[in-house]
């Protein structure tokens, strides 16, 4: 008898564990499904801006040449000052026209403008590197997307072929 409620108990509390590792599990798979929906919305926006071809530019740049955000800023101030501090709009597109990269000033300001998340009208190297990793996120992601949109017309396609057969 004490053997059986031994074992009872400990069934008990190992259930009750595994129901929590469950729902620490799902809580963590939507924490990331959240961070993804924002992130893609955030993508989006930044498409709407038309900042996306900017970033796509400077992207082919970066990778044909090498390059880094922090690189590019690091040659743009080679009379020792402080590389760290931000960039405004003329700043940053002559920053861009010194690294051979095209970009009008109307883009360079809206990029500027998109990557100002202090509110002070200036990007730093940080700021422009971690745009450049979004972009390339943003490529992955947004090619999923697409197959699985894909997908899914493909089946509403299939299916509908099969209504017509019938």
């Amino acid at each position: 008898l004490l053997e059986k409620r031994t074992i009872e108990e400990s069934t008990s509390r190992w259930r009750q564990h595994k129901t929590a590792r469950d729902q620490e599990a799902r809580a963590k798979a939507a924490q990331r499904v959240q961070t993804e929906n924002d992130f893609v919305a955030r993508m989006r926006v930044a498409e709407m801006c038309g900042v996306i071809s900017s970033f796509a530019k400077l992207d082919r740049h970066f990778r044909k040449y090498q390059l880094t955000a922090e690189g590019i800023w690091k040659m743009s101030h080679r009379d020792g000052s402080d590389y760290a501090q931000g960039l405004g709009p003329r700043e940053f597109h002559n920053l861009l026209t010194y690294a051979n990269i095209d970009l009008t000033l109307d883009q360079a300001a809206a990029i500027v403008e998109y990557l100002d998340t202090d509110g002070n009208g200036e990007v730093d190297f940080k700021e422009l590197q971690a745009a450049i990793t979004d972009y390339r996120r943003w490529k992955r992601v947004k090619r999923k997307l697409e197959l699985r949109r894909a997908r899914a017309q493909h089946r509403l396609f299939l299916e509908e072929q099969v209504t017509l057969l019938l």
